[in-house]
């Protein structure tokens, strides 16, 4: 090997090739011996990270490279042994001091080591810096490394299938194979009792097992069960699955103990029928992978199966997946449709008092925690009673206080924390669990309530419903003006084809692509068969559906929506759910929608491309990670989000509950109506232990809420505890107010955001409006076509096209503008737009018919392709503007791009635009 390597090397062009392994394995020392590892780059780190799973790495986190420990050097030590099993394993170091964007985040202690035996497989080392301890931890890692990558036999698996209850079998193709492989181990890691083997494509053993495992096709995901009387049941998870929650929720619905999955023949056998003997009631949920928020509702289900189980409540719990075929049939055979309206949901089954006849009652609207499911007993009457006969009535719900309940201390950002609920008890009192009543208690009979009438949230909502009641035209929806409302502003995001058949929870955006045409448009009627194709390809976005307008029958529709050119692209992002709640105020004067125009060329892929950036996120959501220090937009808000039931948070006023606190969806909202104009982030807060993020499905609320801008000015605009008026007043003379005039806000001095959730909406709103403006921006297509209500949008707009070489920091041009920005602030919008990055878009700034001239000229008349030159135009006018320097005039002078020349022309103009407007293309 070593000769080859040495020919390699000789015959090489690179010089850095010959030192490849080099860098590859021996780290360096400083002068003081003491420096033992070389940092890796963040680019590194995640390479090495991401081919772990065969390589595995392993990462000295320090604070500093300047300075060695007793761990790095016992570290090296064992590394360089060559008798140990991880000497060809890669290590290196890196240091936090560097303010880099890595994907580690700082332990608690440093100096610390962490090993990669995969992307989602990682191991902390929190001993004493002794060899024998580290030799001893990584030896371990080294087992457990050669039993991820056996090779699986047919006898290994059948021992994993006796020794545990739940075995994976992937089977991945070459192009999948990183993917599958990370899924099935992160997943076994995750699920108890769990053994996860990779049958590789090329392995001698693959086709005997896809034949033994009738596994038809690759890539494949084969989960075998295993219950309490050694049945096993398989179920075969194909190519299309993969790529979806499927295999996550079925694993995640196996880890609930004590719960039966029901078949379409056991269901009727246990649960629908009635043998004469007292029938246990059950509570059985149905789910499908698709269903919203499906994990936190079988986190949920979880909780309280574990909870009743633990207080010996006779009652059985069990499931049915809905996403199998067994599934569909059973509800459509048993279920009545009142009670099964929205997927997931909870039935509980139970028989009249005589036990004659069954009753089916759904939990509505509610995921199926401790507390809801009791309430649902007391509403319905149902005699739950414990394993011993007692009346199951006197369950204490969390969250409510009983002196029989003691607090306990924890580990707070500031020292030690009590429970808010707590009195005057000591930490080292024991804390009972809740205990129920004694013998003979009598149980308080509560009245069942009224049946509600209430319409669901997806009755209110439904995309669904609403479209096909809509005419079609060559199967696109004709949308008219009476449904307008319904459609654009009130619906909630559609289906997804491969996310079964149901509408989603509302966590999707529905983004609408509304065509307007007219009957006599001919480009309209070439355009069709593209439009056929775009809406089949909008299906499969998150969010997405099309319409079409007729403006020839909806004249006051279009003309509403200021529609002059045909066909007419353009995409509404509506706030559906998001609309009606808490979140929006009585006197809100904001657009239930965001619209965002398209002036491309009608092409499937380039509508595409352009409608996938559109119907993005409003958020992006970082956790433990902090947005990039490099700006690439003008301003950001980030929110910090701690989970609701934290105990770290203060506890409501007595007249309040727990929707005191300012909620995520409102957050959401708010960017919603930024959308285009802010990026928005949320984090976590790192006030409070980490541990407190552990459960994935927490709900979470927003604690604060800041804007910051790309010039390095930020402000805090919300904060937990802290009125609005005082936030305010901090900023008075900070650098978020420099050339904006004075705002007024109307609330009271001591009002909160936690006070009214809808005016704490609409106030980051236009907070972040008002100031979010700088005096020279870079504009975007997707900006400047997006329509917001703000002080801005009357406002001209002066767009500079310019090379990237005029807006470098030191470029005089750009230093001229920001000059006449400043003082033209209050009466200009001054934006910037790169021509080589938007070239077609940028061409269309020129006179009407200018390309014609152009042909029959053979030259560039009045120097529209020579930059800079600038257009102000009215942003409700795309085919005006007026052109600096002036049409007719000689572009060879530099006097034009004089600081008092620019700006005396600019306020002739702002006197009286209409003198100096021209027509144009259509931008």
């Amino acid at each position: 090997m070593n000769e080859i390597i040495s020919k390699i090397c000789f015959i090489s062009k690179f010089a850095l090739f010959c030192f490849l392994p080099i860098f590859l394995k021996f780290p360096i020392a400083d002068a003081n011996g003491v420096v033992y590892f070389q940092d890796f780059v963040p680019s590194v780190i995640d390479r090495h990270i991401k081919s772990s799973r065969h390589l595995p790495v392993c990462i000295l986190l320090r604070e500093t490279a300047k300075k060695g420990s007793k761990l790095e050097k016992q570290i090296y030590t064992l590394w360089k042994n060559d008798s140990n099993s991880y000497k060809d394993w890669q290590f290196g170091s890196y240091s936090f001091d560097k303010n880099e964007m890595v994907r580690e985040k700082r332990p608690d202690f440093m100096p610390a080591v962490k090993c990669y035996l995969g992307q989602s497989s990682s191991y902390l080392y929190e001993g004493e810096a002794k060899r024998s301890l580290i030799h001893q931890w990584l030896s371990k890692l080294v087992d457990k490394h050669a039993e991820q990558l056996q090779d699986a036999t047919s006898d290994l698996i059948h021992t994993a299938i006796y020794t545990h209850n739940v075995t994976i079998l992937a089977f991945p193709d070459h192009h999948n194979h990183h993917h599958v492989e990370e899924k099935v181990f992160q997943l076994s890691e995750t699920t108890p009792s769990c053994k996860a083997f990779v049958v590789h494509p090329y392995s001698i053993h693959a086709s005997e097992l896809k034949e033994i495992y009738e596994v038809p096709d690759i890539p494949s995901i084969l989960v075998i069960t295993k219950d309490s009387k050694n049945r096993t049941m398989s179920r075969l998870f194909s190519r299309q699955h993969i790529q979806t929650k499927m295999l996550d929720v079925h694993l995640q619905a196996l880890q609930i103990g004590s719960t039966k999955l029901y078949s379409e023949g056991d269901f009727e056998k246990n649960v629908m029928t009635l043998r004469g003997t007292r029938y246990i009631p059950k509570l059985i949920v149905f789910y499908a992978y698709w269903g919203g928020n499906v994990e936190a509702y079988l986190s949920a289900f979880k909780r309280s199966v574990e909870e009743f189980t633990e207080l010996e409540v006779a009652l059985e719990f069990g499931l049915v997946d809905l996403a199998q075929e067994p599934g569909k049939k059973l509800v459509s055979k048993w279920i009545r449709s009142e009670v099964a309206r929205n997927v997931p949901f909870t039935i509980l089954f139970h028989t009249d008092v005589r036990n004659d006849y069954l009753v089916q009652h759904g939990l509505l609207g509610e995921r199926p925690t401790p507390s809801s499911l009791y309430q649902l007993f007391l509403t319905v009457s149902v005699n739950v009673t414990y394993q011993d006969g007692r009346v199951f009535s006197d369950y204490l719900p969390y969250g409510q206080t009983d002196p029989l309940q003691y607090s306990s201390w924890d580990e707070g950002p500031k020292g030690q924390l009590c429970h808010p609920w707590s009195h005057n008890k000591t930490d080292s009192d024991p804390t009972p669990r809740m205990v129920p009543k004694k013998k003979g208690t009598k149980s308080k009979q509560v009245p069942a309530k009224k049946h509600s009438t209430q319409q669901s949230w997806h009755d209110r909502h439904g995309s669904e419903s609403i479209d096909r009641k809509l005419k079609k035209f060559h199967g696109l929806p004709l949308l008219t003006h009476e449904m307008w409302s319904e459609v654009i502003e009130k619906s909630h995001a559609p289906s997804h084809p491969l996310l079964g058949g149901k509408e989603w929870a509302g966590e999707v955006t529905k983004v609408a692509l509304v065509v307007f045409v007219k009957a006599d448009c001919r480009s309209c009627t070439n355009s069709l068969e593209t439009l056929v194709k775009v809406n089949k390809a909008l299906h499969f976005l998150e969010g997405g559906s099309l319409y079409l307008v007729n403006c020839t029958t909806e004249r006051e529709l279009c003309t509403a929506h200021n529609i002059r050119g045909y066909p007419y692209i353009t995409a509404f992002r509506g706030q559906g759910w998001l609309g009606h709640s808490h979140c929006v105020s009585q006197n809100s004067e904001h657009l239930p929608y965001t619209r965002t125009d398209y002036h491309g060329v009608i092409q499937e892929k380039e509508i595409m491309k352009w409608f996938g950036k559109v119907a993005e996120s409003s958020i992006r959501n970082l956790m433990f990670e902090n947005p990039d220090t490099n700006m690439e937009e003008d301003v950001r808000l980030i929110g910090t989000l701690i989970p609701r039931y934290s105990r770290f948070l203060p506890r409501p006023p007595r007249s309040k509950n727990q929707e005191y606190y300012f909620s995520y969806q409102c957050f959401r909202l708010v960017c919603e109506r930024l959308f285009g104009r802010a990026a928005c982030y949320s984090v976590y807060s790192t006030e409070i232990p980490a541990r407190e993020y552990k459960d994935p499905h927490l709900e979470l609320v927003v604690t604060k809420v800041w804007m910051k801008r790309r010039d390095g000015a930020d402000a805090v605009i919300t904060q937990l505890g802290k009125s609005l008026a005082s936030l305010l007043e901090e900023q008075e003379g900070s650098a978020i107010h420099r050339f904006h005039s004075k705002h007024r806000y109307n609330f009271g001095p001591n009002l909160k955001c936690e006070d009214d959730h809808g005016l704490c909406t609409d106030f980051i709103t236009s907070f972040t409006q008002d100031h979010a403006r700088l005096p020279v921006t870079h504009i975007t297509s997707d900006a400047f076509h997006t329509d917001l209500r703000s002080e801005n949008e009357e406002l001209p707009v002066l767009i500079a096209l310019v090379h990237q070489e005029n807006i470098t920091d030191n470029s005089d041009f750009l230093q001229t503008l920001h000059a006449v920005a400043r003082e033209l602030y209050d009466r200009l919008v001054v934006t910037t737009l790169d021509v080589s990055q938007y070239p077609a878009w940028a061409g269309q700034f020129v006179p009407a018919n200018y390309k014609s001239i152009l042909i029959a000229e053979d030259r560039d008349v009045e120097g529209m392709y020579s930059f800079p030159r600038m257009c102000i135009v009215l942003r409700h006018d795309h085919r005006k503007a007026i052109f600096y320097p002036p049409l007719g005039k000689t572009r060879k002078t530099t006097k034009w791009f004089q600081k008092d020349i620019m700006k005396k022309y600019l306020e002739k103009f702002l006197i009286s635009p209409e003198k100096y407007m021209i027509q144009t293309e259509h931008f």
